[in-house]
């Protein structure tokens, strides 16, 4: 189960390959744990450690280190 967020806008430094995050990808749900697999350009792509039904792409996902904001972006490719 993996997600690339596009477009992606960081508070602080961006994550990087290997990092570990937490991920809300849908506007009610808790975020679940994913690591970092890529990153290009402004786009990263997120292994999630569980599933995640129903993912849009369009819609925003934003990445957590427990209670606080690192960034996020567009949802685009889903596996």
């Amino acid at each position: 189960h993996a997600v690339t967020l596009d477009d992606c806008n960081w508070l602080g430094a961006p994550l990087r390959e290997g990092d570990r995050c937490e991920v809300q990808l849908r506007y009610r749900s808790d975020a679940v744990p994913a690591r970092v697999r890529r990153v290009e350009d402004a786009s990263i792509s997120l292994d999630l450690d569980s599933p995640v039904r129903a993912i849009a792409p369009g819609q925003s996902g934003v990445c957590y280190a427990g209670d606080r904001v690192l960034g996020g972006g567009v949802i685009g490719a889903t596996r």
